[in-house]
């Protein structure tokens, strides 16, 4: 191989190699401290205790204005320590592991909302209840009930099981068991 080829070699290496020592620490660094901050830990745990808390609603309770807000809201996107979901016009924030998020608190925000609640206590009262037959109750499209229906499943709170050609819906067993408390006499 000509000199000139090996030496070209070597400098991209060394390059390469500086390159990778100068990034390590920032990498290990940022992941390191996204918490050193306390007010982006203040943050994180109130997201973890209101999930589904909306942008400006964490700005209100935390009394924090929206620049600096996004700034810490930046640091925990950047760490995916949380996630946001946009739904219609709504941008919510969510701890980002579904498992993690505290059941009950989910159900008890969903049970605020009067279409949520509907739905719910009706898959809850009727076990095995179909799309279809949530579409015609609820005089829906099958796509907005199957809408309802994924958010229920991400969430945990409902299953579905395959019965011939139809897909039945029932709620999970400590879903139900939550729901229980809050149901109307």
């Amino acid at each position: 191989m000509p000199f000139w080829i090996q030496i070209s070699e070597i400098t991209l290496a060394i390059l390469a190699l500086a390159a990778l020592i100068k990034a390590i620490p920032f990498l290990f660094g940022r992941l390191k401290h996204v918490f050193e901050n306390p007010k982006t830990k203040e943050i994180f745990d109130f997201i973890l205790g209101n999930p589904g808390v909306t942008i400006s609603e964490l700005s209100r309770e935390q009394r924090i204005n929206r620049g600096t807000l996004k700034y810490h809201l930046g640091q925990l996107f950047s760490n995916n320590k949380i996630k946001l979901i946009r739904k219609g016009k709504f941008s919510r924030l969510f701890y980002n592991n579904p498992r993690a998020i505290d059941k009950e608190s989910l159900i008890t925000r969903l049970l605020k909302n009067d279409k949520n609640k509907a739905f719910l206590f009706t898959i809850m009262d009727n076990p095995g209840i179909t799309n279809q037959d949530l579409s015609t109750r609820f005089k829906l499209d099958k796509s907005t009930v199957t809408d309802y229906l994924r958010k229920y499943m991400d969430d945990g709170i409902v299953e579905f099981r395959q019965d011939g050609k139809f897909k039945r819906c029932y709620l999970k067993y400590d879903a139900r068991l939550i729901m229980l408390r809050y149901k109307p006499e």
